[in-house]
């Protein structure tokens, strides 16, 4: 286990978010051999605690100054399948990222990261049927009708996106339907997009 919650005090907090900075930008080396050996290194040492039943995933996103290295490190892993794969092995890890955006109640960092890790993962059925269950369609529609002058374009993008692999489900279409005119309100809007 790398993070105790003994670990979680202030004069820790600021190393553990710059360790998840420094592995965050080993992911984007131009080298790929520095690529390949972190990511194994991740997955190996299972840094992120996803194959194990602790809590410590939810305490890092609970701590406010770490939560947005962390997510911005989930983020990046969800780019790659074996990534997401590590990723989506903790059961709990939409959930747990979910409640986290939810928080957030303006366009931060924080939510925007959140977002797109979600949006990567809503690539696989999974996932997918998870944030319909989630409610998530619910919650996008409404940052988009009551948050749209102040939403940053990844954002949008993020937002329509995981709104439209939704839309792919039976479920999820079930959900649209319920919300039809707002749903075409806001494509409207955001046609450009």
């Amino acid at each position: 286990m790398l993070f105790r919650s003994q670990f979680f005090h202030p004069v820790y907090n600021e190393k553990i978010a710059h360790l998840f900075k420094e592995i965050r930008e080993k992911i984007y080396s131009k080298d790929n051999g520095i690529r390949l050996i972190t990511l194994y290194q991740i997955f190996y040492y299972d840094i992120l605690n996803t194959l194990s039943n602790n809590s410590n995933f939810k305490q890092l996103l609970s701590n406010r100054n770490v939560n947005l290295e962390v997510i911005k490190l989930v983020n990046s892993l969800a780019n790659y399948n074996i990534g997401k794969n590590y990723l989506l092995s903790k059961s709990s890890i939409i959930d747990d990222i979910f409640k986290c955006m939810v928080l957030e109640k303006i366009d931060t960092p924080l939510r925007q990261n959140c977002l797109g890790a979600l949006q990567k993962f809503s690539l696989r059925n999974e996932a997918q049927n998870k944030l319909i269950e989630l409610n998530v369609i619910h919650y996008l529609i409404d940052i988009f009708m009551f948050q749209a002058d102040t939403l940053s374009n990844y954002t949008i993008e993020y937002g329509l996106a995981l709104l439209m692999n939704l839309s792919l489900r039976k479920e999820g279409k079930e959900k649209f339907e319920a919300v039809g005119e707002k749903i075409i309100n806001i494509l409207i809007k955001f046609l450009k997009y």
